[in-house]
């Protein structure tokens, strides 16, 4: 049995209108072989006996139970519904199609980090079968590993002696929806491409990460766009709080937020000087004391949520806290980090890291993969405004990007007892 702590307000800020799935979609540069495909899962899946579970209640609580049912994978665009007979009630479940290969996972259970720790064994475990050899393992989960208490202990639930939360009244900032009057609710996914090689280097000459400067790109073009408005422009970055926490192995979800703000005294200074003011910022905001902090609040937030009576008023009470997301960002950064597939990564040729944009906020998903930049603009609107001043704005530094497609973002539902609310 797993308790759900970490990933409590997941678990009840989802729903069917928003629900906290993650979709990781791997284009293969061959057709995917279903065979192979179900050795390769059956196989990762037993490196990671803390995700085969089923959502249960145990004394008005929900808790992780070991859940012994093969692992679904369906030849299907649209994957299937998680924590329900159709998925045999896991929280993660597999698809492909021609050479596709889509994992539907439920966030409370996991962050990014999770994710790609997965991808990673299940190429590694899907190339060993196909080319019939053992492939270079290096960096690789793979069953057999010693698995430690740090990563199958919750890093957070039994932290005591924290800091006092630190309580900014920050003000409102500058919306994008609002902002542009768009009354459209298409959620909608542009993806685009940069070689990896192209954008580190524009990176190093301007001493940034990818983190850093798409963030800052993204508060560039709402600056043009609204030079006049008074509302801040704030981005948040998200960050991946494990070596704060001293638990690198852990498993469950253990991501923060920085908030990045643009202001005229930043507007002015060079980019080389814009990147290093929000360099500092992100350094400030992520020193072992602030992360704990975020933590300490965090722990408040489950205390006064575990302390309600009923399902349906912890999920108001999470859904509320996401509305908050929206009040105090324009838009959000997510950048797991260089992939590190191991040697199988050469066999992919696109890579697609797709989720719910919470709070009516655009979401920028980053990731690096076989050489190339796969961004991901997670609009909760289908105007390319944004994701085409990107674009050029990259263009007017010399980084040639390309857009790939322009797909509707329909993700599965799972299936939770306030569904209907």
């Amino acid at each position: 049995m797993n308790t759900i702590y970490s990933g409590l307000k997941s678990l009840y800020a989802s729903c069917k209108k928003e629900p906290h799935i993650m979709r990781m979609k791997l284009r293969l540069k061959d057709k995917v072989d279903a065979k192979i495909l179900r050795k390769a899962v059956d196989k990762t899946m037993k490196r990671y006996p803390y995700y085969t579970v089923e959502l249960c209640k145990k004394n008005d609580m929900y808790v992780y139970m070991d859940n012994h049912r093969s692992i679904v994978i369906t030849n299907t665009k649209e994957g299937i519904e998680l924590n329900s007979a159709d998925s045999n009630y896991h929280m993660i479940s597999f698809s492909y199609y021609e050479d596709w290969i889509v994992m539907d996972i439920f966030h409370s259970i996991m962050d990014g980090y999770g994710v790609y720790s997965i991808v990673g064994t299940l190429l590694y475990y899907y190339y060993s079968f196909k080319d019939d050899k053992m492939l270079n393992s290096d960096g690789i989960k793979l069953v057999g590993d010693d698995l430690t208490i740090d990563e199958w202990q919750d890093p957070i639930e039994n932290l005591e002696n924290l800091p006092t939360p630190v309580r900014q009244e920050l003000p409102k900032a500058l919306n994008l929806r609002e902002k542009s009057s768009i009354e459209d609710y298409d959620r909608t996914v542009y993806n685009i491409s940069i070689d990896e090689d192209e954008f580190m280097r524009f990176n190093k000459d301007n001493r940034g990460s990818p983190t850093v400067m798409v963030a800052l790109l993204i508060s560039h073009i709402i600056k043009k766009m609204y030079p006049d408005d008074e509302d801040v422009i704030r981005i948040v970055a998200m960050v991946n709080n494990r070596k704060a926490l001293e638990k690198p192995k852990a498993h469950q979800i253990c991501v923060g937020g920085a908030f990045l703000e643009y202001n005229n005294a930043v507007s002015v200074l060079s980019l080389k000087q814009q990147v290093q003011e929000y360099r500092k910022a992100l350094s400030e905001q992520t020193t072992k004391e602030a992360i704990l902090s975020g933590i300490s609040d965090l722990k408040e937030f489950n205390k006064t949520l575990l302390n309600m009576e009923s399902d349906e008023d912890r999920h108001s009470f999470a859904a509320s806290s996401i509305d908050i997301t929206k009040y105090m960002t324009s838009a959000v950064v997510s950048y797991v980090g260089k992939a590190n597939f191991g040697e199988p990564e050469k066999n992919i040729r696109d890579f697609r890291s797709l989720t719910t944009p919470l709070g009516d906020v655009l979401l920028i998903e980053i990731a690096a993969v076989n050489g190339f930049f796969s961004i991901d603009f997670i609009q909760p609107f289908s105007t390319p405004i944004f994701v085409n001043a990107f674009m050029n704005e990259l263009s007017d530094y010399g980084v040639d990007a390309k857009l790939r497609d322009k797909t509707r973002l329909d993700l599965p539902n799972i299936r939770l007892p306030w569904d209907a609310l």
